[in-house]
């Protein structure tokens, strides 16, 4: 099975190879020997029997170009199993291209993307991480990097030459209670100090560094004070999110990008803050900020996030009137919120509108017609008018809270094109035949939410034509009794709690030639629902396929 997926898929990369009974070799011939193999293999030449591992390593680096060797071995130290927006926001703030040096990773198969994650196999990851290790073999904090939780402690221990050190990764290091003094560690770009719950503050050195890049403290729940005495020259991602016991910060620089504040303890942002004139991501996210409109002087902010918060209209309008180059704005939760203000139609770049859990928000004024995404997920008093939207001919993405309205918005649906539909907690009685209008007007949808339709008993059959679509989910349609023939391009259906349905086609959950790889599929609560005849209809619709 193994062979023939990497026969149907190898050649979409430029390197690749298939290793079997990589374990059993592993056991007989050592690590070693297999990632020679691995090497020779993805970089299609030969390499001496029983290399060193200098030679192998210097075999890898010479094959890929400085910026790709610096991203794999960030990768492989640091970043594997990261999200892949994380990563691209990371090392672009080295001055790096990630899409297309982590590309061609990718082409090589160094990498992979699973899940909007970015992956490496151990055997790949224990390559790179030789490779920085033979930096200097003797002398750990002679390397470029530190990840080892041993050789930092030990390095910090015996205050160790810091010169060369460039990242270092304390994550996780739960007991340490104390930084060492990284005065001398003029080209240190990055401080990964994430949840070392026990440690108080951070050593004036590290926050004196003009080489710094990136800084993340989140989950430091100890922590009080991150305080920087100068104007700091290279520093453009922070990261204090959950730091709960931190109340004061004062830390500016000229570079600043990307500001995360999410549940951390600081009510009042330092005057400082005003020279970050290059801020474009901000995050208060759960914050007690006392003074919001403050934010009206990053002009150049792209991205904005708000959580229960307390604002109401009047600081929003002081917002937008200051924040005209945002692209993203998420109100989360903001319950005294009852009103948008009518500026935000001049919010020309806007292309994301976040409003979840905005519960007692009523109405929506005219918006920008940039915008692309709008979120009303369990905003209950909102009510929708086609005249307030029908302009938005860029959404392509729409979620919302139906439980206020009387009738399903056919004529709203069927104007937009629309790749994502989420519509919840519609109570009203709704026939097929009034779902296939909007499903014969969106050819394009991927996702389709249609949870907590009580009154809902059966889907339309023109469902199966929606060929694009992706993901789908029933959750909580109580009174739905079958599924029709869905289309085969599906790869995740969610039906928890659909207590009365009875049947699902059997294509639904094979897989044939027509609709080969995997999919997902939950069927809990659905206590009507005979899965073992599914299952064995399944299995003859497989044979029949192979046959």
């Amino acid at each position: 099975m193994a062979n023939a997926v990497f026969a149907k898929l190898s050649s979409q990369y430029d390197s690749c190879c298939f290793l079997e009974n990589i374990r059993e070799k592993t056991k007989k011939k050592g690590l070693e020997r297999v990632c020679s193999s691995l090497v020779s293999e993805l970089l299609g030449q030969d390499m001496p029997s029983n290399p060193s591992n200098g030679l192998r390593n210097a075999f890898v680096a010479r094959r890929l170009a400085y910026e790709e060797k610096q991203t794999f071995l960030d990768i492989a130290c640091f970043l594997k199993g990261e999200s892949e927006g994380f990563v691209e926001e990371l090392l672009k703030s080295y001055e790096f291209h990630p899409t297309v040096g982590i590309q061609t990773l990718i082409d090589k198969a160094l990498i992979l993307k699973n899940n909007g994650k970015v992956e490496m196999h151990n055997l790949i990851q224990e390559m790179g991480l030789q490779i920085v290790r033979e930096e200097n073999v003797n002398e750990p904090g002679k390397r470029s990097r530190l990840w080892d939780p041993s050789e930092i402690y030990d390095v910090l221990k015996n205050c160790e030459d810091l010169a060369n050190l460039r990242r270092v990764k304390l994550r996780g290091c739960f007991m340490l209670m104390k930084l060492p003094d990284f005065s001398k560690a003029h080209r240190l770009e990055s401080a990964d100090l994430r949840f070392c719950w026990c440690l108080p503050q951070v050593h004036p050195s590290l926050l004196s560094l003009h080489s710094l890049i990136y800084l993340d403290v989140s989950g430091c729940s100890r922590l009080e004070s991150l305080h920087s005495m100068i104007h700091l020259k290279s520093l453009k991602e922070v990261n204090i999110s959950s730091c709960r016991s931190l109340k004061e910060f004062s830390m500016s620089s000229s570079e600043l990008t990307s500001l995360d504040l999410d549940g951390s303890g600081i009510e009042e942002l330092s005057p400082s803050i005003g020279r970050c004139s290059k801020l474009r991501r901000l995050n208060l996210g759960d914050t007690k900020l006392k003074n919001i409109k403050v934010l009206s002087c990053f002009t150049s902010l792209d991205v904005l996030r708000v959580s229960r918060q307390k604002i109401d209209n009047v600081d929003l309008r002081v917002l937008f009137d200051g924040l005209r180059s945002l692209q993203s704005l998420t109100l989360e939760m903001c319950c005294d919120l009852t009103e948008l203000p009518d500026n935000i139609k001049h919010l020309s770049s806007l292309q994301e509108l976040y409003l979840t859990g905005c519960r007692n928000l009523k109405y929506l004024p005219e918006l920008p017609p940039s915008l692309k995404l709008l979120d009303a997920t369990d905003c209950t008093a909102l009510s929708f008018a086609l005249s307030l939207v029908h302009h938005l001919s860029n959404l392509n993405r729409l979620l919302l809270n139906a439980s206020s309205l009387w009738h399903l918005p056919r004529t709203l649906l069927c104007y937009f094109k629309l790749v994502e539909l989420r519509i919840q907690n519609f109570r009203q009685r709704v026939r097929d035949a009034e779902l296939a209008v909007p499903f014969d007007a969106l050819p394009s949808l991927e996702v389709l939410s249609l949870q907590e339709w009580p009154s809902l008993i059966e889907l339309p059959n023109n469902i199966r034509h929606l060929s694009e679509l992706q993901y789908l989910s029933i959750e909580g349609c109580i009174r739905l009794r079958r599924l029709p023939k869905l289309p085969p391009s599906l790869r995740k259906l969610i039906a928890t709690n659909c207590i009365t349905l009875e049947t699902v086609s059997a294509s639904t959950i094979s897989s044939t030639p027509e609709n080969y790889g995997e999919k997902i599929f939950s069927f809990i609560n659905c206590v009507n629902l005979d899965l073992g005849a599914i299952k064995e209809q399944a299995m003859l619709l497989l044979e029949k396929a192979g046959s």
